[in-house]
């Protein structure tokens, strides 16, 4: 407007002041114009920042919704491992207990164990010993049992001329059976047989001939030849020569063959 004014000052004529405004006109619409598409271009990066702007965000809100998800699925995964070790924690405990009390049962059976190896060990020993006591009685037994026969037969010797004469008792007493020709002979219980019978025919036949005496016992057999004397009991043989001029020695003769 300065420029204008003092154009017409100067003397501008009306052409030229037309033609100046168009000038600035054209100059001030290129400069909008400049302007103009510089905020487009401006406006164009600015829409397109933004829709890939929109599109990150749709990307990120897909991903956010895809780890939402799978975090829902981990959290119940989560949430079922933890009742399951929750219940292997109980399992731990309630096998923890389980196995304290089987060791103390074990530590009690071995205790028992130790203690009945030790009763079972002593009470062997014991019937180790008893039967040697047992044994030490029955030899014992066996060489009364001998003596007593031995007395007995002698005594038959001397009262009977006859073998199958009755027999005296050991109490000096004579018993005869009418009805069956028998021996008899009674002692202690606690010395040998309660009773003994002669051998029938059958057990005759089986242990000698009939120049034996043969009796049959509650503890076993005793055969008596005309030279010795054999005490038959549950354990032992004896041998016992009825007079020195068998042959024999005086004494019992213990043969540890089992009947």
């Amino acid at each position: 407007m300065a420029a204008t004014t003092s154009s017409i000052d100067s003397g501008v004529g009306e052409a030229g002041l037309k033609q100046l405004l168009q000038d600035m006109v054209r100059r001030e619409s290129a400069k909008l114009d400049q302007e103009t598409r510089e905020l487009g271009e401006q406006c164009d990066q600015q829409r397109n920042g933004l829709a890939r702007s929109i599109e990150a965000q749709t990307s990120a809100q897909s991903k956010v919704a895809s780890l939402r998800e799978a975090a829902a699925k981990h959290e119940e995964i989560v949430s079922d491992k933890q009742a399951e070790l929750d219940w292997a924690i109980e399992q731990q405990a309630k096998t923890d207990a389980a196995l304290a009390d089987a060791e103390q049962d074990e530590d009690e059976a071995d205790n028992n164990v130790a203690v009945s190896r030790a009763k079972f060990d002593r009470m062997a020993k014991e019937l180790t010993v008893r039967k040697s006591e047992v044994d030490a009685v029955k030899v014992n037994v066996t060489r009364r049992v001998i003596e007593s026969l031995r007395k007995m037969i002698q005594l038959e010797d001397e009262l009977e001329p006859t073998r199958y004469a009755p027999v005296g008792s050991l109490t000096s007493k004579l018993r005869h059976d009418t009805t069956v020709s028998s021996y008899e002979v009674r002692s202690n219980k606690h010395h040998g047989a309660e009773r003994a019978k002669p051998m029938d025919q059958d057990d005759q036949e089986e242990h000698g001939s009939l120049g034996e005496r043969g009796f049959n016992t509650s503890e076993g057999s005793i055969t008596m030849r005309a030279e010795d004397t054999v005490y038959h009991d549950a354990t032992n043989s004896v041998r016992m020569p009825t007079s020195p001029s068998s042959g024999g020695p005086d004494t019992p003769e213990l043969v540890t063959d089992t009947i």
